[in-house]
């Protein structure tokens, strides 16, 4: 039997909602921010509502992630990479979960990239 492929992929266009936190490790920089989506709909009731999508977003550098010092609250980029589910304990040792995407590839984009 063959097995099927699978796959982890995400594309997010959106506004950087803070400054990224960088750190240093082992040499190589890593960054992690917000980065908001929005989506527009119609309701029951035929209005146009728009509702928002925060994501946690980390990145380590790397060819086809931007200068990471350039990253700043506002501004709006295309990210790729991939949804990375974690779980860890509080000093109470309660289990915490929290997802974020990891990205692969993140550039700043254009106007032109904007769906309606």
């Amino acid at each position: 039997m063959m097995e099927k492929k699978s796959f982890n992929r995400v594309e997010l266009l959106g506004h950087v909602g803070m400054d990224p936190k960088i750190i240093e490790k082992d040499g190589k920089k890593m960054a992690r921010f917000t980065l908001a989506t929005n989506e527009r709909f119609h309701d029951r009731k035929g209005q146009i509502q728009e509702e928002t999508t925060w994501h946690n977003i980390s990145a380590w550098e790397g060819e086809k992630i931007m200068n990471l010092e350039e990253i700043r609250k506002g501004l709006y980029l295309l990210i790729r990479g991939s949804i990375r589910n974690s779980k860890y304990l509080t000093t109470d040792g309660e289990a915490r979960y929290f997802s974020e995407i990891r990205a692969n590839a993140i550039r700043p984009a254009g106007e032109e990239e904007k769906e309606d």
